[in-house]
Formats: C-alpha cells, sequence, structure tokens
C-alpha cells in the first residue's frame, strides 16, 4: 500500500496539527487505553474538509478506519451518524488500537464546496485525500488502512476500492447497494406501497413509473439541492466498479431493509459472477435488521418502532476488519499479501 506524499511544508504543517493532539484526550467507555481525539483539515482538489481523528497510539504504525457517511446535507460523524459510529466502530475497534478518521462531506459542516454539486467520484477522491491526509501524520501503517462506508457511503467505498487500490489493504460496503441509483430509487418507492398494503408485483410497477418520473423531472427542472444531486449521480451504476475491485472487501446487507433489498444485490453479484462470488468478496446479510442494522420489522421506516443495533453486526464488520489488519483469514492465510500479488499481477 503506498499513500501520496505531500511537499515537505504541508507535511510540516500536518504534523504542527499532530503536536496537539494530547489535548484532545477523550475517553471512551470500556477502553482502558488513552484516547486522543484532534479536529482535522485537509485539502482535497480546491476543497477544505473538515474532520476528526481518534485514535490511541502515536508512538508507532498503526491500523486505520476512514469512515464515508450517506447521503444528504445532514449526515455526518457530529450528528446523525454519531451514535452509530459509537456503536459500530468506536466501542470495538479503538480498544484494538485501531485509529478512526471521519470527515463531513463537501459543503456540510465546515467543510468547503457543495454536497449536492459532488459526483461519487468526487467524493471518492475526497477519501483518497484523507488517507493522504492520514499517512502524513507519521501514526497511519499505509499496509494497513480500510475504508468503510454506510448506505450511499457504501457505494463510495466500492468505487474507492477499485480505483484507489494502492491506498487502501480493504473495504466495507454497509447497506450499500450493489445496483444503481436509478434501481434504488425503485427500491425505495417499492417499499412505499408495500409497506401500504399494495400487491409487491403492483408495487413494483408503479415504483418504476414514479422513478422514471421522477429521473425525467430532476433533468429539466432540478429546482431543491436534493434533486440537483439525483441529477448528478443518476445514471450512476456501482458493477463495473464492483467488477474492478481486487482486495478484500465486505459487503454487509440489512435483512428488513427498504432501501436496499439484499435479494436484490445478491442477484447482480450472482449476475456478475456466474461462477461464484470471488474470493476477495465476503458477503453478509443480517436478517431482522433495518438500513441502519436496528433490529427492526419490514416497514418500520414509518412507525419508528424499533430496537437497539445489533450485536451481531457489530461483531462481525469488526473481526472482519480486525483479521485484514493482523493479515490472518479464515484459513489462516494472509491476507493482505495474496491480494496485494493478484492486483499487482493483473
Amino acid at each position: 500500500m503506498t499513500c501520496s506524499i505531500q511537499k515537505p511544508v504541508k507535511l510540516k504543517r500536518v504534523m504542527f496539527l499532530f503536536t496537539l493532539l494530547i489535548i484532545g484526550r477523550i475517553a471512551v467507555p470500556g477502553q482502558g487505553n488513552p484516547l486522543f481525539s484532534r479536529n482535522i483539515h485537509f485539502n482535497s482538489g480546491k476543497e477544505t474538509l473538515y474532520g476528526q481523528m481518534i485514535l490511541t497510539d502515536t508512538t508507532g504504525k498503526i491500523p486505520l478506519v476512514v469512515f464515508l457517511s450517506g447521503s444528504g446535507p445532514s449526515s455526518s460523524y457530529r450528528t446523525n451518524y454519531a451514535g452509530f459510529l459509537r456503536f459500530f466502530f468506536e466501542e470495538k475497534l479503538l480498544g484494538q488500537g485501531i485509529a478512526l478518521m471521519y470527515f463531513d462531506k463537501r459543503g456540510v459542516g465546515q467543510s468547503t464546496g457543495n454536497w449536492y454539486k459532488t459526483d461519487f467520484y468526487e467524493r471518492a477522491a475526497d477519501a483518497a485525500a484523507a488517507i493522504d491526509f492520514a499517512c502524513n501524520t507519521g501514526w497511519i501503517d499505509p499496509a494497513r488502512i480500510c475504508v468503510a462506508g454506510h448506505s450511499q457511503g457504501g457505494w463510495i467505498a466500492q468505487i474507492v476500492a477499485a480505483r484507489y487500490p494502492e491506498r487502501i489493504s480493504c473495504a466495507v460496503s454497509m447497506s450499500g447497494a450493489t445496483f444503481g441509483v436509478f434501481q434504488q430509487l425503485v427500491n425505495d418507492y417499492q417499499s412505499e406501497r408495500v409497506c401500504k398494503g399494495v400487491d409487491s408485483t403492483l408495487a413494483h410497477q408503479k415504483a418504476v413509473q414514479k422513478a422514471q418520473l421522477t429521473m425525467r423531472v430532476v433533468r429539466w427542472f432540478p429546482l431543491t439541492e436534493n434533486m440537483k444531486q439525483l441529477k448528478l449521480i443518476g445514471d450512476f451504476d456501482p458493477r463495473k466498479e464492483i467488477q474492478n475491485i481486487r482486495l478484500p472487501v465486505l459487503f454487509t446487507f440489512a435483512g428488513n431493509d427498504e432501501l436496499v433489498y439484499p435479494a436484490w444485490c445478491m442477484d447482480v453479484l450472482h449476475g456478475l459472477y456466474p461462477s461464484g462470488i470471488p474470493a476477495n468478496f465476503t458477503v453478509k446479510t443480517f436478517p431482522g435488521t433495518d438500513h441502519g442494522y436496528h433490529i427492526a420489522a419490514f416497514c418500520s421506516r414509518d412507525t419508528g418502532k424499533r430496537g437497539h443495533e445489533s450485536e451481531e453486526v457489530r461483531q462481525y464488520v469488526t473481526e472482519w476488519m480486525i483479521r485484514q489488519f493482523t493479515g490472518i483469514s479464515d484459513g489462516g492465510k494472509n491476507v493482505l499479501h495474496e491480494n496485494n500479488l493478484k492486483y499487482k499481477q493483473r
């Protein structure tokens, strides 16, 4: 794994920021090691993105997970993703000496730019810039960096894995569809009708019609920020990106997800790989969970009736990442080494 090394002046600036880490010491329940948190910012093209980095050790090279949030202007590690990150990442990974890095999308929080004018490939480039920044702090092992994304962030994680394999050793796509934006619209609209008692076949027909109408409207009259974003990303489909992934990637799906049907995702993967899912892919569906991996029934989105976050999901995802960082797979083989060789040989 290699990271882009910045010019000495920029590197000096990065190091200066991190000499102040001890000021940001924080505590996480259940963790014995001291944790250090620092507000960060870095450049990606013409934009400056702001975020946070949390680590337990500044004396050596440690693994890193870079998290990529979902869609819209409200998705941030500071707000709606705070609880998700604490439960699924911080409470387990920090205790294992794994650093975490979050940052706001363009136009969210202090980050400059406009989220609705940013396509998925620009979001992936921002993730690559975040990784370069982390590498230049001097504390991160460039051979042990994983990107993890949820929902739309799962799509971005797939792109990073396909287009920036030299920067990461693994990727996690949580509730990130393997089908495109248009089909995800159909998925969403179909769930709305099914949850109102409409027959699934009729619901699907109506959902396709509504999705087609939606795309026609946003192409001609993108009046709101959400519509402008949809116009920009509407043609995206991750299939080609998925086919270009050579490093270890974990796809997780929620059994009762109203936004991303696991069965549709599996149909795509089986269509791409009729002879079998590639050995570097791990695919897992968790029954009885919703889009955010709460214990919930289908159609719980409107009722708000959902339980706690799934401990099974947390254990599975964190243990998978730890195995990638230690280089040990279920079969006892060195996953990182094997997959790096495969990529270089292609």
